[in-house]
Formats: structure tokens, C-alpha cells, sequence
């Protein structure tokens, strides 16, 4: 789960860059299609069936549309804010997956978890400072990443469930696949020719996607959802890592505060007993 973290940090870095100069889309789209590069090479060598059969389809398609939609928000989002307060509003995803585990996977979450998930989402409510919303430096995009976040949860719930029955590979490939399909069919509303060197990041966005989402895969194979959710909060190191060294950005005391108040309480929902 650490290992993934850092993954998708890295790959947050390359988006904010791409979406600097291309549509937030195009970066998605190229996020999937540089993804599905390399495990089309590696297709006829590991064998095909591996990689396409699964025993619950509509779960698979859901499941690669959930991943669409937190690439679309979250890269949305990074072009108006800066890598560490997007990360931050990301964070409150480990909460939303204590509450959906509790909800569709019957994992037990006592009162004193749920106490914890309701001031981790006041410590959101810190950073994304809902008085100003709209009318700040940000406007609205606060809010993106916040979906994202929900749709995150349910994405790592989705990953849960196909591990009972699915594959690793096949649960890698048909979620890469079905991104790739949908966003090459919104991509041509925002096309704008990449560069040479986009492309050559696409194929590195999808590189690294893939490695990130391989470690999440093999996680919720061997742990439950709920106790994997707080891991997720390495991010922030390596988000406020990133946006000072390549984006020169420093969060402000209320973001660093909303972050700290998120982590702990992610934290303490892993480590109390009912």
C-alpha cells in the first residue's frame, strides 16, 4: 500500500505538468492508453486468458469507470491547486472506506471508529474551508478532489471484491482497458496534439500507474480494507515532497493543520478495536 502511494504521487507530479498545457482529459486519456501499452506487449507471453477472464464482469466495468472518474477529477483539479492541498482533500478517502466497508463488506466498524471518521471530516472541512468556496483564490475546485475521493473508496471497496474471485493481472488489465476505451471516446471533445516528450510521459504515466495499482491489488488481497485505508496517508509526505522541490509550492498552516487532523484520525480508525 506505501509502495502504491508513492506510485500515484509520482504520477500526480507528471499530471500537474501535462495539465499545464493539454486539456485535463487528454492527460486521462493518455494515463490509460500509456497504461495498456505495456500489458499488451506482455499479453502473448503471460498468456491471454489470464489477463481477460473474469467472473464478474459488471463489476470489472464499474469498477474501470470509478478509476476514470477519480483520473478526471484529481487532474481537474491540479490544474488550479497545488499538489499537497489536493492530496490533502484526497485523504479523507480511507474514512469513506471505513464506512463503505462497514456498509457492503460487513467488516465491523464500532462507535468509536465511526466518532473518529466524523472528526476526520471536520479536519476536511479545515482545508477546503467551505465559507470561502467559490469566492477564494481556488473557487470551486476544492470540491474535485473531494469526489475524487469518494470515488476512490469505492474504486479500493470494488478492488476488495473482485480479489475474492478475480485475478491480479485480470483485475490490472480490464480496469486499464476499460479506461482506455472510455476516455477514447470523450478524448476527441478536447483533443489537442501532445509533444513528443507528452507522449513520452503518458507512457510513463502508465508505467507507473500500473506498478502503483499492482501493489493496491496485492494489498487488498491479504488485508481488509479498513486497515489498508490509513496507509494511504504516506501520500502526503511525498505530495508536500514533490510540490515544494518541482512546483516550489508551500501549504499554508490551515491546509498542514485540516492534513494533520485527517491522518490522525485515519490512523485511529485502523488502530482501535470497535
Amino acid at each position: 500500500m506505501c509502495a502504491g502511494m508513492a506510485c500515484f504521487s509520482s504520477m500526480d507530479v507528471l499530471a500537474k505538468l501535462l495539465v499545464r498545457d493539454l486539456p485535463p482529459m487528454v492527460a486521462v486519456w493518455g494515463r490509460y492508453a500509456g497504461g495498456l501499452v505495456p500489458l499488451l506487449v506482455l499479453l502473448p507471453f503471460l498468456g491471454w486468458r489470464r489477463f481477460v477472464i473474469t467472473g464478474r464482469p459488471v463489476l470489472q466495468a464499474i469498477r474501470g469507470a470509478t478509476l476514470v472518474g477519480c483520473s478526471a477529477l484529481f487532474f481537474t483539479a491540479l490544474q488550479t491547486l497545488p499538489l499537497a492541498d489536493a492530496s490533502a482533500i484526497s485523504f479523507v478517502s480511507p474514512l469513506f472506506v471505513t464506512c463503505m466497508a462497514a456498509l457492503f463488506l460487513g467488516e465491523r466498524v464500532g462507535w468509536k471508529r465511526w466518532a473518529a471518521i466524523a472528526i476526520g471530516l471536520g479536519g476536511v472541512l479545515v482545508i477546503v474551508r467551505p465559507a470561502g468556496l467559490g469566492s477564494g483564490a481556488y473557487g470551486w475546485a476544492p470540491l474535485l478532489p473531494l469526489g475524487m475521493a469518494f470515488l476512490f473508496a469505492c474504486y479500493q471497496i470494488l478492488t476488495r471484491l473482485l480479489g475474492a474471485t478475480d485475478g491480479p493481472l485480470a483485475i490490472l488489465f480490464i480496469g486499464v482497458a476499460v479506461g482506455t476505451a472510455l476516455t477514447s471516446l470523450a478524448v476527441p471533445f478536447f483533443w489537442a496534439p501532445p509533444t513528443a516528450w507528452q507522449y513520452a510521459a503518458f507512457l510513463a504515466l502508465g508505467g507507473i500507474g500500473l506498478i502503483g495499482h499492482w501493489c493496491l491489488i496485492q494489498a487488498f488481497m491479504w488485508a481488509p480494507a479498513a486497515h489498508l485505508a490509513p496507509f494511504v496517508y504516506t501520500q502526503i509526505l511525498w505530495a508536500v515532497l514533490f510540490g515544494l522541490a518541482v512546483f516550489g509550492d508551500v501549504p499554508d498552516m490551515l491546509t498542514l493543520a485540516g492534513a494533520a487532523i485527517v491522518t490522525a484520525c485515519g490512523i485511529a480508525v485502523a488502530r482501535i478495536k470497535g
